[in-house]
């Protein structure tokens, strides 16, 4: 497995393709005013060390070099050593709303965003049980199957975005029978699983659907929590660009639509499985409800298998970057 060590500056990569598109445009130009003053033909002649395609390829290099030197401040780490980790806990799975209405900022950001702040704190909280995440919308996808790695889970958590899964809706049931799949089936022992969602809109959702697999997870001792993301007023759902920037929004029959806070249908999968519904604009309640409920359900002998060693490996990053800095060195000194 490859993590990063400060993961963090792997957001300077973003600067490369503006620099690209700058370079590029500025190669443009720097063509066009040499041949409003003279050819090209004569301007070899006056300049004739001149080489277009020697500083295409010194850009090349120039990008690749920032590139790399990116990548190794990250500092990637591959794991070396995997051990069997023992403990005694339950099995948790946590299904993460990423439909379109999760863009929606009714709450302190957008509602994915509150939702992922929320999820990587929990699982701050949830050491000595093993997790496994889920996503969906109109469908619902496995991201990561039951483990005690919760450095694995951060790092899954960290990448999840609304893109991840095309089919538009917000299919609840899809995610907690995808939830119960991931489980040991096989024994009596309580599980759990944690729903972060807005609850769609009503029409979106099966309710008969949603309650029987609900009801379905109840008599296989599985008792699911539903966190409420958003408010009943609800907002728009904005349309941004790569900046970040909202240029309009999502719109049904050209009306934009707003999206609310279903919280019936969240309150009623908890009720049928006792669990317990939560209103996510509180991280702390939220922490402390589940955590409570856990603590009251039968602990289980688990296994599983962790990363417990990583080995640095921006050694081989920058041994990249100095192999590019003296070819850009050599083609200077040709360019002279």
């Amino acid at each position: 497995m490859i993590k990063f060590e400060n993961i963090e500056f792997l957001n300077f990569l973003y600067i490369i393709p503006i620099l690209i598109i700058i370079l590029i445009l500025f190669s443009r130009w720097r063509r066009k005013k040499i041949l409003e003053f003279t050819n090209i033909n004569l301007f070899k002649k006056l300049v004739p060390k001149y080489s277009h395609t020697r500083i295409k390829i010194k850009n090349t290099i120039n990008i690749l070099l920032l590139t790399f030197l990116i990548i190794g401040i990250a500092n990637p780490q591959i794991g070396t050593k995997i051990e069997e980790v023992k403990t005694e806990g339950i099995d948790i799975m946590i299904a993460i709303d990423v439909s379109n209405s999760m863009l929606a900022e009714d709450v302190n950001g957008s509602r994915l965003k509150i939702s992922k702040l929320s999820l990587s704190r929990l699982i701050d909280t949830l050491k000595n049980n093993r997790i496994g995440l889920v996503i969906f919308a109109g469908n619902a996808q496995l991201q990561l199957p039951l483990t005690v790695d919760y450095s694995a889970a951060q790092l899954v958590t960290t990448s999840i975005t609304t893109d991840l899964i095309s089919t538009q809706g917000t299919d609840i049931s899809k995610a907690i029978n995808l939830c119960k799949k991931s489980f040991e089936l096989n024994n009596n022992k309580d599980k759990a699983i944690i729903i972060f969602s807005d609850g769609g809109d009503e029409d979106e959702n099966d309710y008969e659907q949603v309650v029987s697999s609900a009801n379905d997870a109840a008599e296989k001792n599985i008792k699911i929590f539903t966190i409420g993301i958003g408010t009943k007023k609800g907002a728009l759902i904005p349309i941004k660009n790569k900046k970040g920037i909202i240029e309009g929004y999502i719109k049904d029959n050209k009306t934009s639509v707003t999206s609310k806070l279903n919280e019936n249908l969240l309150i009623e999968i908890a009720k049928n499985t006792n669990g317990k519904y939560i209103r996510g604009d509180n991280s702390q309640i939220v922490f402390s409800e589940i955590l409570n409920q856990i603590e009251k359900m039968k602990k289980q002998k688990i296994s599983s298998f962790k990363v417990t060693e990583y080995e640095d490996r921006f050694q081989w990053i920058f041994s990249i970057c100095l192999f590019l800095l003296f070819l850009d060195l050599i083609l200077l000194k040709k360019s002279r």
